[in-house]
């Protein structure tokens, strides 16, 4: 199967007020790996995933910068869009939501970018999520990510 993902950069803006982000307190992983992908790709991608996800993690803007991209661009199931500066400024506000992940998968998309996929669940809906994360200075950063909700 071919995926093809278009990023391009925006200006620094909110698009909708009103987000909800994926929040969570622990997580309930089910994880499929397909063949040929470095299991230790997937278990990292996974734990920046999870770290990204918790109450330490997004109450502290500083800590959320760490782990986004300057680049970074999000759609969220809302329907909004946001930038690295909005994230980090207001995320720390926003209520904090358990989910849990499953189907947690990783495709390469070059040999320093992946695509991450999974389900969020919480206790009234399902969401499908995508992460794009880029590996550069030694380290990985979100660079995209989208939350599409189930109906």
């Amino acid at each position: 199967m071919l995926l093809v993902v278009f990023l391009w950069e925006r200006a620094c803006s909110r698009w909708s007020q009103g987000t909800t982000f994926i929040e969570k307190t622990s997580v309930i992983v089910e994880v499929h790996h397909e063949q040929g992908i470095d299991m230790d790709l997937s278990q990292t991608l996974l734990e920046l995933e999870q770290r990204l996800l918790t109450a330490a993690t997004r109450g502290d803007a500083r800590e959320i910068s760490r782990f986004i991209a300057d680049d970074f661009t999000e759609f969220g199931a809302s329907g909004g869009g946001w930038c690295k500066a909005d994230v980090a400024e207001h995320l720390p506000d926003q209520a904090f939501i358990q989910r849990t992940i499953s189907e947690f998968a990783v495709k390469p998309l070059s040999a320093d970018t992946a695509l991450v996929i999974y389900r969020c669940h919480t206790d009234i809906n399902t969401s499908l999520r995508s992460s794009i994360w880029r590996y550069r200075d030694g380290r990985w950063q979100m660079v995209f990510h989208q939350g599409t909700f189930v109906l």
